[in-house]
């Protein structure tokens, strides 16, 4: 479902097991969610380990940026809750100024609560939005910082492209 939420509050919870179950036993991939409903993911902990879990940013068209901050600071109290091997966070759309967010965040629990952070440009159609380039460069710089790899979506303009994320796990650790 790249379209769609496993996790929205309209799916039944027996459904969601009997997905992940699937996911489970389908050990040799590697699966990847996306939800903008952080606070039910911790329902289903433990996530098997080959089910990596992201949480999309709040999304800009609901929200102005001051609405969107709190709601992102809520967003990383409940991914702290996820137990998932890897827990991602997608910074696409980057429609406001995430680096502060995650400043606060680091000062007061010693790291981001995730794993790995996917960036891109806000679209409309045919039309891409970028983000402000100092938007980009400090959320950069926090990720590099903490040691998270980070995946460009293909519509953002940027100096150095990058796609780096977790590859490998070794003895219940993350190898990049």
């Amino acid at each position: 479902g790249s379209m769609a939420d496993l996790f929205g509050h309209w799916v039944p919870k027996e459904q969601i097991r009997q997905i992940l179950d699937v996911m489970s036993r389908a050990d040799w991939h590697i699966f990847q969610t996306l939800s903008k409903y952080p606070l039910r993911l911790p329902e289903f902990n433990p996530f098997p380990t080959n089910v990596w879990v992201g949480v999309s940013i709040p999304a800009g068209h609901m929200m102005k940026a001051k609405g969107a901050v709190r709601a992102l600071r809520s967003y990383l109290d409940h991914m702290q809750n996820i137990d998932a091997r890897i827990r991602f966070m997608s910074i696409e759309p980057l429609w406001f100024d995430v680096a502060p967010v995650f400043e606060s965040w680091i000062e007061e629990n010693g790291k981001l609560p995730f794993e790995w952070a996917i960036i891109g440009a806000a679209t409309n159609g045919r039309k891409v939005f970028q983000p402000k380039e100092e938007w980009t460069q400090t959320t950069l710089d926090i990720l590099d910082e903490q040691g998270i790899p980070v995946f460009f979506k293909g519509n953002l303009e940027w100096k150095e492209w990058r796609e780096e994320f977790p590859v490998s796990y070794k003895n219940g650790s993350i190898n990049y």
